[in-house]
Formats: structure tokens, C-alpha cells, sequence
């Protein structure tokens, strides 16, 4: 009877413990959500400079807003920093703490705009105009039409999971008038490598032209219309030739690429963000690529 009894408590104490065993793993399951635990902080610059520090000369504006990586969890933080620092400013300063390298580029704009100015008034136009912006003497003829600059760089983190980060930057500028230009670039770093993926790390020999039809059926049906001319209608052009452009992103959805404004549309256009399903592509993924990956989660 007492040795029927311990069968029992052991039988009990068997089922207790893969209970908790199977509780935890639960727990730990829910919890592993793909996060890839990299810390942000937001940057933010203002630099203005009048000519001849005069506050009604024509002046240079230059604003900076920018996410940047400053801890992980998970990943190589100085990889991810050099990328980040490259993709807003370039390589010329990848040598710099970005706090410093941001001091540095918005000296070095400053000195480009006074640049400017100095060959605009060498340059200038003669003509007679009393109300210059410059009041002595030796610039008396030079009219003002000398414009003032803005240059605004801003980017977004559009996906951060699976050992995946895929982001933007947006760079807009002005050199006078109304007319600005802007720049999207678009960038997905492979973490575990600790590098950037291009399109032949994702996709298959052929791409380029498997894509075509693909991302032209994708714009017909963004803009909910039924035929090439269609969108010629509403300012594109050229589409028929439209290839994969590199500049792209991935995220858990599917491919997204970013086609700039001009690039297979009028200017007056914003620039085209067309979303890729990968239900559309996966006969064209690279097989163990990040995105053939995500394309099965």
C-alpha cells in the first residue's frame, strides 16, 4: 500500500514538473517576438548663417533630425553606427563621433553657401538697383537675387526585427526660389553580419527583369488604374522600361522600392513607394535569404 502510494506521488510530481517545464517555455516563446533590441536617440541640429552675419542677408539653413543607434542588446553597435553615419553624411566623415561629424558637415555647408555667394558677386549681373542686400559700395549693382539655401536631413526606421533593419533617409534641398529636390535612400543592414544587403543578396540571377512586370502591375494597381497609358495620364513616364532601382527595403510584408521623383515620373510627382507582396516574388527569392526568411514567418 505505501509503495502504491509513492508511485503515485512520483506520477504527480512528473506531471507538476513538465507542467512548469512546458509553462516556461511557453513564456519564453511568447516573449522572443523577433525585437532586436537596439536603443535610438533622437538628433537634432538648427544651424543659420546670414551673409556677413547681417540678420536681412540672404541666409543658409540647414536642420538635421535623425534616429541613431546608440546600444544594443544583440548586435555589433559600431557597424550599425558607421552605416547610419554614412548613409546621412557620407564617407568623409565616417572617422568622426557622429556628434562631431554633424559639427563638421554643417561648418563645411556653411562655408560651401559663402563659397557661392563669393562667385556670385563675382559673376554677378550689372545692372542698376538701388535696394541691394549689400549696402556698401562695392556691391552696389549686385541685385538681390542671390537666393538663400535650406538643407533638411531626417530618416525613419521602417523595420527592426529578425536581425533585420531596414530605414530611410530623406534629404531635401533648396537653393533659391520655390523648387527643392528631394532624396530618398533607402537602406537594410543584415545585423548578424553586420553589413548592408543589396538586391543579389536577395533575389535569384534573372531578377531584374522578373521584376519588371512585377512592379508594374504593382503601380497600376496603387493608383487603382488599368493600363500603362493610364499612368502616363497621371504624370508617369517611361514605365514601360521600369527595372528594380536598388533602393529598396525590406520589411515583414514584402519588398518596398522607392522610385524618386523624376525617376519614370514627372517631377511634380512625390516620389513612388510600391510594395512588393513576397506572395509575388517567391519564386524569384534567394533561397535562406533574410527575405525568403521573413517570407515564411
Amino acid at each position: 500500500m505505501i509503495k502504491s502510494n509513492s508511485v503515485y506521488y512520483y506520477l504527480i510530481a512528473f506531471i507538476l514538473v513538465g507542467f512548469v517545464t512546458s509553462c516556461v517555455y511557453s513564456t519564453h516563446q511568447e516573449q522572443d517576438n523577433g525585437e532586436n533590441e537596439i536603443e535610438f536617440e533622437l538628433v537634432e541640429m538648427n544651424k543659420i548663417y546670414n551673409l556677413e552675419n547681417k540678420e536681412d542677408y540672404p541666409s543658409c539653413n540647414l536642420e538635421i533630425g535623425v534616429q541613431f543607434p546608440i546600444a544594443s542588446g544583440k548586435f555589433e553597435l559600431e557597424q550599425i553606427q558607421n552605416i547610419f553615419q554614412t548613409s546621412l553624411l557620407g564617407s568623409d566623415y565616417n572617422n568622426l563621433i557622429f556628434k562631431d561629424a554633424l559639427e563638421k558637415y554643417a561648418l563645411n555647408y556653411i562655408e560651401s553657401y559663402k563659397k557661392d555667394a563669393e562667385v556670385y558677386k563675382t559673376y554677378r549681373p550689372k545692372v542698376e538697383e538701388e535696394n541691394s542686400f549689400y549696402e556698401d559700395e562695392e556691391h552696389t549693382n549686385m541685385p538681390d537675387i542671390f537666393y538663400s539655401y535650406f538643407e533638411s536631413i531626417t530618416n525613419k526606421v521602417v523595420y527592426n526585427k529578425f536581425g533585420v533593419l531596414s530605414f530611410q533617409v530623406v534629404q531635401t534641398n533648396s537653393k533659391g526660389g520655390n523648387i527643392s529636390h528631394d532624396n530618398v535612400r533607402n537602406y537594410v543592414i543584415d545585423l548578424n553580419a553586420g553589413r548592408l544587403l543589396i538586391e543579389g543578396d536577395i533575389f535569384i540571377a534573372g531578377y531584374d527583369i522578373a521584376l519588371q512586370p512585377i512592379i508594374q502591375n504593382s503601380l497600376l494597381m496603387q493608383h487603382n488604374v488599368k493600363s500603362i497609358e493610364d499612368l502616363e495620364d497621371l504624370g508617369y513616364f517611361g514605365v514601360e522600361e521600369i527595372i528594380p532601382n536598388k533602393n529598396l527595403l525590406i520589411t515583414n510584408e514584402g519588398v518596398i522600392y522607392t522610385y524618386n521623383k523624376g525617376e519614370f515620373s514627372a517631377y511634380q510627382l512625390p516620389a513612388s513607394e510600391i510594395l512588393i507582396p513576397y506572395s509575388h516574388i517567391r519564386s524569384i527569392l534567394k533561397e535562406g535569404s533574410i527575405a525568403h526568411k521573413l517570407s515564411n514567418l
